[in-house]
């Protein structure tokens, strides 16, 4: 927490109001998270009859949703095989909130759970989607796939990752080297 105070010596008998600004640091671990904190604020003066007054100060941190996921992930499998991919997903938002996962329109054979969670604020979980590539498939062909994760707590929050799936694996050529 930082302050911001306006100093001043008022002439006697008269009121005067000083203004005083109070900024949160909400980077700290115990007031990131939604919820009510409260503390006191004391202020001293160099009046005899009222040294200290203690002042109540409450700070609601409000309620908010996010998530995120990679944008796109690439994996290879034999025709007739199926392939995991493993999707991380992290909760973006300050409460535990679970998420609807809906898989996009697809050649191959692709399955995903219909929700991932509950995710705690902040925590991130493997989600797995399987992919089969059909039998007689032609080595390079490929099938892409949106995964979209939407927040339940708050449904205009989601994120998608694209999945494309290749027929054949990866293949390494190295250069033949003779002695």
């Amino acid at each position: 927490m930082s302050e911001t105070f306006v100093t001043g010596q008022a002439p006697g008998g008269v009121t005067t109001t000083v203004g005083v600004s109070l900024t949160w640091d909400t980077t700290v671990p115990q007031v990131q998270w939604a919820g009510e904190y409260t503390g006191t604020l004391w202020i001293f003066t160099n009046d005899p009859k009222l040294p200290r007054t203690a002042l109540p100060v409450t700070m609601t941190v409000p309620v908010t949703y996010g998530v995120s996921a990679p944008p796109a992930l690439t994996s290879y499998s034999d025709p007739g095989a199926t392939v995991s991919q493993t999707i991380t997903l992290t909760n973006m938002g300050n409460v535990t909130d679970t998420f609807t996962v809906t898989v996009g329109s697809h050649v191959f054979t692709t399955t995903a759970p219909a929700s991932a969670g509950p995710l705690a604020a902040g925590a991130s979980i493997p989600v797995i989607v399987t992919v089969t590539v059909p039998p007689g498939t032609p080595v390079d062909v490929s099938d892409m796939v949106t995964i979209t994760f939407t927040s339940q707590g708050e449904p205009n929050r989601s994120a998608s990752t694209v999945l494309t799936t290749v027929a054949g694996y990866r293949r390494l050529y190295l250069p033949l080297i003779v002695r």
